[in-house]
């Protein structure tokens, strides 16, 4: 058996769990504004306070994980998501929807 996550070395864990980061890609905004739309109308009646583009592909100009994070603020529920590409959005909405 192999050892608990708490007793490996920094290097074991890049290994088991490496980060790829991309170059700043201008279009992450535009497909931030788009999925900001699309929730406004599919929870106009959840009564959601905020929704933000956070983490590092909202910051224009660094190198950036390849998602988007969507940050959801509802009185006493905080939801975040990513969004990895247009074809995921169905299955995250119904995971959302079932939250709220």
């Amino acid at each position: 058996m192999g050892k608990e996550l708490s007793e490996m070395s920094l290097e074991e864990l890049w290994e088991l769990f490496p980060v790829f980061l991309v170059p700043h890609n201008d279009k992450w905004n535009i497909f931030y504004k788009e999925m900001e739309s699309f929730l406004k109308i599919a929870l106009s009646e959840c009564q959601v306070e905020r929704i933000s583009h956070i983490g590092s592909t909202a910051i224009s100009g660094i190198w950036a994980k390849y998602r988007l994070i969507v940050d959801i603020r509802k009185t006493d529920l905080l939801i975040k998501f990513f969004m990895y590409t247009s074809a995921m959005l169905g299955i995250m909405m119904n995971c959302i929807l079932e939250i709220i």
